[in-house]
């Protein structure tokens, strides 16, 4: 039976340093305005969505902490190794550890080697059998798929679950398969005259955003 193979992981400075800078200041405004560099930000882009796919996010019960302040990203990833390796079987992908990303909320992020060990992971059967071998006040979260919807007008309902379930609807999706939606700029700082504005719809599928 195969084993959870871990990689070294990387100094949680590093990974820390990986997720997106907490001190940008930029307005909205300045943002949108900005002329399109070339490549780069697509390219960018691209290889953190392709990160995001191999990461799996362990949540904490809600008042839990999953571990210890000083307990060191290699304990933690030794650990869910070791969870992984008890759910193995000779048909699933070897599972790799690269890196263990600590959240303020005292949540885990774990970034396999893979994409297909990553899916592996997810199915429900597994998430339930690794949380079980955990033994942590935790659940494995459903990831979720970003897209920008622009100049959505003002008046629609976006955080009302019924009108997300008729855009399901009219465009020919699954039910649900619409997670959330937020605006991106506070209505607070909405001009008077300003009847459009920009979305994100979170989607609980890649392949229907």
């Amino acid at each position: 039976m195969p084993q959870a193979q871990l990689q070294p992981p990387i100094p949680h400075s590093e990974a820390t340093a990986r997720t997106p800078a907490q001190n940008a200041t930029r307005s909205y405004s300045a943002a949108v305005q900005q002329p399109a560099s070339n490549t780069a930000p697509v390219s960018a882009a691209l290889t953190h969505a392709a990160t995001r796919e191999q990461q799996i996010l362990f949540d904490p019960a809600p008042g839990e902490v999953l571990f210890t302040p000083d307990a060191s990203p290699a304990e933690i990833a030794t650990k869910i190794a070791q969870a992984f390796s008890t759910i193995q079987t000779d048909n699933s992908p070897n599972a790799q550890i690269k890196a263990t990303i600590r959240l303020c909320n005292g949540g885990i992020i774990v970034e396999m080697s893979s994409v297909e060990v990553a899916k592996w992971i997810r199915i429900s059967e597994n998430r339930l059998k690794i949380i079980d071998a955990l033994n942590l006040p935790a659940s494995i979260k459903e990831q979720r798929f970003s897209i920008i919807v622009p100049f959505l007008p003002i008046s629609s309902s976006i955080e009302d679950a019924e009108w997300r379930h008729s855009v399901e609807k009219e465009n020919n999706l699954p039910v649900g398969v619409i997670e959330s939606a937020n605006w991106i700029k506070p209505r607070i700082r909405r001009a008077p005259e300003q009847w459009v504005a920009h979305a994100i719809f979170h989607f609980t599928d890649p392949n229907n955003c």
